[in-house]
Formats: C-alpha cells, sequence, structure tokens
C-alpha cells in the first residue's frame, strides 16, 4: 500500500508497505481522509519531543470500514470518525474513565505509526460512524473535540466570559463551543497583533469605569488573601483604546499582583494623563522579579523562579504586550525582588 514516511527530520518518502492482514480484535479501516496538524510540522521539522523516527505521520483521519467488526454499527462501507488515541484500558486512569490520561497512552503517527497510508487497524472502540458528515469533515472531528472537551471540563455557564487564547483550529473550535454553552466569548491571537493585522474596536474609554470594573472581578480575592486592594483613577479620565482589550491587559497585570503579594501586602491601580499619553500603573508590594529575568517576562511560556508555584502557563504578559503594542502604546516595568513590582501601560492619547 501507498505511505508517506517520515523518514527523519526534513525528509519524507512515498514507500509501497504490505497491505496491514486482518487481526483478531481489530477493524481494517481504508483511509479516506487525513488533516495535517501542528504536530506533524514539528515531527517532519524535529521539534517534536516524544518521537522516534522513522515515522508514519497522520493522527486526524476518517476513513471506511472494510471489514473486522462484530458490531452492525460497523459494518463494511460505513464511513467512520478515528479517535487517534490508543489506551490501555487497564491502569488506574483507564479504570476511572479518563482513557487520555493512560499512563502507556499511545497517539498514532506519534508513538506509533499513524493514518498516511492506505489501510489501518483500529479497536473498534475507537471508531464511530461518520453518520451524515463527509469524509472530509469527519477527519476533522479530532481536533474539533478537543475544544468540545474543554468546554465541558469548563463547567461554563451561560453568560461566563471567556478568553480563547489563540486562533488556530483548536482555539476556534474551543471559542464555537464555549459560544454554543451561552458564553460571551473573546478570541485572541498573539500573533495578530505582532503581524499587525490585529482587529481593534476603538472607542473613549472612561478609565475610572474600566479600573473599577477590573477591581470588582478581583477584590473578593485579594481579600481573600489579606491583600488591601485600591484603585486610584481620576474621574472622566478618558482614552481612545480597544476597551474590552485594555481590560484584558489590566486584568492580566492585576492578577498576577494579587497572586505574587504575599498576606499583609497591597495592590494600587493608578492611572493618570502625562502630556499627550495616558498611563495606567498596577503596583504590588510582592516577590518581585529578578533583574535577570525581566527581559524574558514577556516570553511567550515563560514562566520565572517565583511563578512555578503557582498555576499558569506563562502566556499572560506575552498577551498584555502584544494587545498593548497593537493598540500604538508601550508596557514597563520596575522591580525588586521582596519589594515588589510596578507595571504601567501607557497609551497615546
Amino acid at each position: 500500500m501507498r505511505t508517506i514516511v517520515c523518514v527523519e527530520p526534513g525528509k519524507l518518502e512515498r514507500r509501497e508497505m504490505p497491505m496491514p492482514d486482518a487481526s483478531p480484535g481489530l477493524v481494517a479501516v481504508d483511509i479516506r481522509a487525513i488533516g495535517i496538524c501542528g504536530t506533524d510540522f514539528h515531527i517532519l521539522e524535529g521539534t517534536h519531543p516524544f518521537l522516534a523516527y522513522p515515522r508514519v505521520m497522520g493522527h486526524e483521519l476518517s476513513g471506511v470500514v472494510v471489514g473486522g467488526a462484530a458490531s452492525p454499527d460497523l459494518a463494511p462501507g460505513t464511513s467512520v470518525v478515528i479517535n487517534p488515541y490508543l489506551s490501555c484500558g487497564h491502569c488506574v486512569a483507564c479504570r476511572k474513565g479518563k482513557p487520555n490520561c493512560c499512563a502507556t497512552l499511545k497517539v498514532l503517527g506519534v508513538h506509533i505509526d499513524g493514518g498516511m497510508c492506505e489501510r489501518v487497524l483500529m479497536p473498534a472502540e475507537n471508531l464511530y460512524p461518520a453518520g451524515d458528515l463527509s469524509l472530509r469533515d469527519a477527519a476533522m472531528i479530532e481536533f474539533q473535540a478537543i475544544g468540545a472537551h474543554a468546554v465541558r471540563r469548563s463547567e461554563l455557564a451561560r453568560g461566563d466570559r471567556v478568553l480563547v487564547v489563540g486562533a488556530g483550529p483548536i482555539g476556534v473550535g474551543a471559542a464555537i463551543f464555549a459560544r454554543l454553552a451561552g458564553g460571551e466569548v473573546t478570541l485572541m491571537d498573539i500573533s495578530e497583533a505582532e503581524t499587525g493585522t490585529m482587529k481593534l474596536s476603538v472607542s473613549a474609554v472612561d478609565l475610572a469605569q474600566l479600573a473599577a470594573e477590573v477591581a470588582a472581578v478581583y477584590e473578593d480575592s485579594a481579600d481573600d488573601a489579606g491583600v488591601t486592594f485600591v484603585t486610584s483613577v481620576p474621574e472622566r479620565l478618558v482614552v481612545r483604546a480597544d476597551r474590552d482589550r485594555l481590560r484584558q491587559a489590566l486584568a492580566n497585570l492585576v492578577d498576577n499582583a494579587v497572586k505574587y503579594t504575599p498576606r499583609g501586602g497591597r495592590v494600587d491601580v493608578e492611572a493618570r494623563q502625562t502630556g499627550g499619553a495616558v498611563s495606567i500603573s498596577v503596583r504590588d508590594t510582592g516577590t518581585g522579579i529578578a533583574e535577570h529575568e525581566i527581559p524574558r517576562i514577556w516570553d511567550r511560556l515563560y514562566r520565572g523562579d517565583q511563578s512555578r508555584t503557582t498555576r499558569g502557563l506563562g502566556l499572560g504578559l506575552s498577551l498584555v504586550r502584544a494587545s498593548v503594542e497593537a493598540q500604538g502604546g508601550h508596557v514597563t516595568v520596575s522591580s525588586q525582588p521582596g519589594l515588589g513590582s510596578a507595571f504601567t501601560i501607557t497609551l497615546p492619547n
């Protein structure tokens, strides 16, 4: 059968491989559509950490059943969606109904050869009738399911505000399912800001009102943490900006300030007009940032030494900077370990 093999990083070969023989307990499926994922690009580039070459890639798959299934739902000729995650069924995670956390999880196209070939053999429990879906659309179920699963686990309630970071296929899918669940969804992609393509909705923003909205979100958590939270923003101080994105940036800075300020500390939000610009500062008496780490805190996924005992992905500050710079502003920081930090957003006005 025709097969595409990633022989080594940067090298693909088309090879003729033996057609797999029928095997007890496995269903033969002829592949009809294959999605190309970021994982496949990482494999081709040689940057995937869990992979041995050569490898047949392909995990976003649909196909048609050839034979081998006991269930009439998987009769020959049935179009199916293929679940590429193969779990053991015996470990603690599998017994608790969490096969995605299987101790020996194998993913088609990553840990074992995948679907960039004419036929695969799969356990019946990894096949789902595609129903009215086209085979092309059925191949997109795998990555869409990730977003659906995330929304289900979030226990999203109607009216909840949702920020989805990253507008790739999975991010867009998560946003769609969050909206279907009744969430008020904002979708943000750092690359939009970095390439100058971010769409902005600029209006006159009342900073006192904006600060009050952010304060209302964080006052309770600050109180629970024993942190004094104070806002000091002049009335009628207005800046032209994208209100939602500015609120997200300010909320992110406040969230960090409260998170990294010990009990008995203080967080202040201040704003002022200076010449042709408006500055908004978030100051805390928290753990501070080591001087050698300051240049790196804006990098995606970077988390400093003080942050590694707390939850988070290390995306927040990169989002803040990207959003503010897209609006023609900039963000600065001053900090001393043990004394606290001050982050300042400056926007033209």
